[in-house]
């Protein structure tokens, strides 16, 4: 239950910031994006080893593309499956 009253005086405490503030807030706290081409690059040189999902946060995913070798070559794990 603390947690739910620490998100809400942060987000009281944001409604306080200027626009400026308010954006340099968000650019800091938010989730960053994962590139696309580095997420293709990883899946091409490192594929096989599930590189490419640990990069894209796809944590369990990346243990099964680890432990099947890339799908031994089976297009399973092509990005954005």
């Amino acid at each position: 239950m603390s947690d739910y009253k620490e998100l809400q005086a942060v987000a009281n405490a944001k409604n306080d910031l200027t626009n400026q503030e308010q954006v340099q807030f968000e650019a800091h706290y938010s989730p960053q994006r994962k590139s696309p081409t580095v997420a293709f690059l990883l899946s091409f040189f490192f594929g096989g080893l599930g590189v490419d999902r640990f990069y894209l946060g796809q944590t369990g995913q990346g243990i099964a593309k680890l432990l099947t070798l890339g799908g031994i070559g089976s297009g399973l794990w092509r990005i954005g499956s």
